[in-house]
């Protein structure tokens, strides 16, 4: 932001716009107001919540929550993934005992290369 406030570009793209936003220079968050009614809205709302510690609360309440919200899906699916993969390997080992059994090799053979316990081979076997 130093170098931002140094250079003291105007108002003319969005960026900085919404960097006199931030930084707080009133006549050329004024500025950037006439030229974006986004940020005019954005002040507007800066304004309410910090002149009410309700609101303030109110807000920082709706950002948890969406916060929560969207870690809890991109926490179910990495779950989902996880689960997915370690189900895919079970079942491709399953696949290749199998044709092993079909080619008559000995079950502890099989069981030490899959690592697959001797009685789930037996039942993979009777199937």
């Amino acid at each position: 932001m130093p170098k931002f406030i140094k250079k003291n570009p105007g108002v003319e793209g969005k960026l900085e716009q919404w960097l006199w936003l931030i930084v707080g220079k009133e006549e050329k968050i004024k500025m950037a107001e006439k030229k974006n009614k986004e940020i005019k809205r954005a002040r507007t709302l800066l304004d309410q919540i910090s002149s009410d510690p309700k609101e303030q609360e109110r807000y920082e309440n709706k950002l948890l929550a969406e916060f929560r919200y969207k870690s809890g899906i991109e926490g179910s699916r990495e779950f989902g993934k996880k689960e997915g993969k370690k189900e895919g390997k079970k079942e491709a080992k399953l696949e290749i005992a199998k044709n092993m059994i079909d080619k008559k090799i000995d079950l502890e053979l099989i069981s030490e290369v899959t690592k697959i316990s001797i009685e789930e081979l037996k039942k993979l076997k009777e199937n």
